[in-house]
């Protein structure tokens, strides 16, 4: 399959799936209000800093040995299942100890047994996914992979409709058994369709010093996944110490709308890495994606700001008025993170991952430093304000590198002549019917 074909399906699910996260998102918010969707939040947070902690890696690892085709796929299977038995028991043991000291768990901050149990339940489902997304986009199976995302969350979607009918009030704790339930059910799925598929049992050469070729690679990559996903939500932790739930819950739902914009560039580097490794997208065909992505990017978050102050407590309820302000400030920001994950995966497909490293340190001090100064004065404007200006630093450096590695223009960050007359074409043969080249 072409690289034009596959950003074109995966573009179709995506956007779908991009609708269903909308509007789960909507459920959600007004199922539980702001302070229940911020715990809810919270809970995903801290399963994914421990997945990202655990992880050492390897996730990256896999994608990145799948796309250059020089590991066998038994090889890494086992990889993935010592490493997930090895994470398991470590967050059992770290929700165990949490658990004497503090009196609840880390992942659901509840002190309920059950809650305990889905947090782990959570953690385990989310561990075993990224690792097989790993395996799908490594192998180049990404229309499967999304259409199996897409599907589970219309599942999700109708779940959560069927809970807003019900006549009593749902709980905060039913909501979140209920996120629990689709993700685990979602890997199960991932897992079977992977594996009855046969997918890259034929394609893969047998390679030798698995362990060092492996470990070398991932573990830079495992610094900056950390450092980056430190970056994108410290701010959680540190805005719900100093604010509680409920401007927790404001900020993030300003932070899960501003990471919609992140759903194609996310998409396209799940692409572009693995086309990169295998030397199958030229330098100007990625650096025309990345003009096009920040162009499309600008235009719509323009729309969305001026649109912002009715639309939010349209879709979400007058409760989440305050999530306007932190939202207008987030979005600039959200340019220079759109525009770094497409560059990281250009670095990360050269064998590169050090410079997202230095990026993510970059990023992560600035974030830090300005969370800490503005989130006890202006609350979640401030998170927002500190993580804007965090990711636009962390993008010019890692920008930087790739000009000075390109030699590519500091002046070609968003669409050229070249580029409006191309869309301009596509659009125009597309509205007349006629084929696509």
């Amino acid at each position: 399959m072409g690289l034009l074909k596959q950003v074109t399906i995966n573009g179709v699910y995506r956007i779908l799936f991009l609708i269903f996260q909308l509007i789960n998102t909507m459920l959600i918010s007004r199922l539980t209000g702001p302070a229940g969707f911020g715990v809810l939040s919270l809970v995903i947070v801290n399963a994914n800093i421990l997945l990202i902690f655990t992880s050492l890696g390897i996730p990256a690892g896999i994608l990145f040995h799948a796309s250059a085709r020089d590991l066998p796929l038994k090889k890494m299977e086992k990889v993935i299942w010592i490493s997930t038995f090895f994470q398991l028991a470590l967050v059992i043991i770290f929700e165990s100890v949490h658990f004497v000291l503090r009196g609840s768990f880390w992942i659901w901050p509840s002190g309920e047994t059950v809650a305990g149990v889905a947090g782990i339940f959570l953690f385990l489902a989310i561990v075993l996914a990224e690792k097989y997304y790993a395996l799908y986009n490594g192998f180049q199976h990404f229309p499967l992979y999304n259409l199996v995302v897409l599907v589970f969350s219309v599942i999700q979607t109708a779940l959560l409709i069927y809970l807003g009918i019900q006549p009593k009030p749902v709980s905060l704790d039913m909501v979140i058994y209920a996120y629990v339930l689709v993700n685990v059910i979602q890997t199960v799925a991932l897992w079977v369709i992977f594996h009855r598929r046969k997918i890259g049992r034929l394609s893969i050469t047998q390679g030798s010093g698995m362990a060092r070729k492996f470990f070398s690679y991932s573990l830079f990559a495992y610094l900056a996944n950390a450092l980056h996903f430190l970056v994108t939500r410290i701010d959680f932790w540190i805005l719900h110490y100093y604010r509680g739930d409920e401007e927790l819950g404001w900020y993030a739902l300003a932070a899960r709308i501003a990471q919609l914009f992140l759903v194609l560039p996310a998409l396209l580097a799940g692409i572009i890495m693995p086309s990169v490794t295998s030397s199958q997208l030229s330098g100007q065909s990625l650096e025309k994606i990345f003009r096009m992505v920040n162009s499309l990017n600008l235009l719509m978050i323009f729309i969305l700001t001026a649109f912002s102050s009715w639309l939010i407590p349209l879709l979400f309820g007058t409760e989440f008025s305050e999530t306007i302000i932190p939202l207008v400030y987030l979005l600039p920001g959200i340019i220079f993170l759109s525009a770094q994950t497409l560059l990281a995966s250009y670095f990360a497909g050269k064998g590169r991952p050090l410079i997202n490293l230095h990026g993510s340190v970059i990023a992560l001090v600035v974030v830090l430093a300005l969370d800490l100064l503005l989130i006890p004065v202006w609350g979640a404007k401030g998170a927002a304000i500190a993580s804007s200006i965090a990711y636009a630093a962390g993008c010019l450096y890692t920008y930087r590198r790739y000009v000075a590695a390109e030699h590519y223009s500091w002046r070609e960050l968003f669409m050229n002549k070249s580029d409006r007359e191309e869309v301009l074409t596509i659009i125009n043969r597309a509205w007349s019917g006629r084929r696509i080249p």
